[in-house]
């Protein structure tokens, strides 16, 4: 392995010599970290590795065709004072952000942190962290091409999704010639992309139809530059509407022409979580990180206990914070 890099080396090496394996993903997951670790918990079971896939949040409905998704243990930790050999993470900036797992973090012999965000801590024994690439579900591609094996179709569907549900299907800026290389790959094994992408895309409930109306509702431009919708308790109520169920939400104000920055406030039994977007080279991440939150150059996100009127006073604040100014910030091509 000696024309791989150290990490990949590194995280290859651990597969291969350890027998137990606790795998987690970010709170309300999304596509790209259970494609990661469904993808990756699989590999490892055909190594006849033990395998424990833990999930704090349940898996949204979109997402429960996926393959292997019934490994996942949503909500439900090992049981106390089970140990592994490795902790493995997909997607989460911190430990916290896979829930209540110090403990068993704390009695592996081996953390490894496999993230793509730009925001993140070093906790792991070994970080792997590439902000160059789309996602994590890439990341693993770019290991497994280096391993002696060949991805089944299954395996390739999990990180088919996890690309295309990261990458808002083949949009961001975060997309590179080697993400449309490997989407290719993916297909030519056999992923039937039409099908999953009518199943995320072209299939919505009607609860989060429902909720889409009452966020475009309470939508309010500011100065001709920043958008701010709100999704209240009653509004969940009223629409019979999940967390889970303001996925594409978010994206919606910044197709504003002159919009350049949004935020989606949303408010939970005693916490308030906010999705930021922007377009182009305004970094809302730096917005997320001074609420201790994280995520991407144009989309990041963070969780507080404000209040609806101060948390948005403040997210304006924040925007028109934001180097460089909007008037010379050009939308990304």
């Amino acid at each position: 392995m000696s024309n791989f890099t150290p990490k990949i080396k590194a995280i290859i090496s651990a597969m291969k010599k350890y027998k137990t394996f606790f795998i987690a993903v970010h709170q309300h997951p999304d596509g790209d970290t259970l494609g990661a670790a469904l993808c990756t918990a699989s590999i490892l079971k055909q190594m006849k590795k033990k395998v424990y896939v833990f999930s704090t949040d349940k898996i949204p409905d979109n997402l429960k065709f996926m393959p292997f998704i019934n490994w996942v243990n949503a909500k439900k930790l090992p049981t106390k004072g089970k140990t592994f050999d490795v902790c493995l993470l997909f997607e989460c900036s911190t430990l916290k952000r896979a829930g209540d797992i110090s403990s068993i973090a704390a009695k592996s012999k081996k953390i490894i942190n496999i993230d793509h965000h730009k925001t993140h801590s070093d906790y792991g024994d070994i970080n792997y962290i590439d902000k160059n690439t789309s996602s994590t579900s890439e990341i693993i591609f770019k290991i497994i091409e280096k391993m002696p094996i060949k991805l089944t179709v299954r395996q390739a569907e999990c990180l088919y999704i996890g690309i295309v549900t990261d990458t808002g299907r083949f949009y961001y800026a975060s997309l590179t010639p080697t993400t449309f290389r490997t989407a290719a790959k993916l297909i030519e094994l056999g992923v039937k992309h039409h099908k999953i992408n009518d199943i995320i895309y072209g299939t919505k409930a009607l609860a989060s139809l429902k909720l889409t109306a009452k966020a475009l509702e309470s939508l309010k431009v500011i100065d001709n530059q920043f958008a701010i919708m709100h999704l209240t308790r009653e509004d969940f109520k009223s629409s019979k509407a999940l967390a889970e169920h303001t996925e594409d939400i978010s994206n919606l104000a910044i197709m504003i022409p002159n919009v350049r920055v949004s935020a989606l406030i949303k408010e939970f039994d005693n916490i308030i979580a906010v999705n930021l977007r922007s377009k182009g080279c305004l970094d809302v991440s730096e917005i997320a990180k001074s609420f201790d939150g994280g995520g991407h150059k144009n989309a990041a996100g963070f969780k507080t206990k404000m209040s609806f009127r101060e948390i948005e006073k403040r997210i304006v604040n924040e925007m028109k914070k934001l180097k460089p100014p909007i008037k010379k910030c050009r939308p990304a091509k």
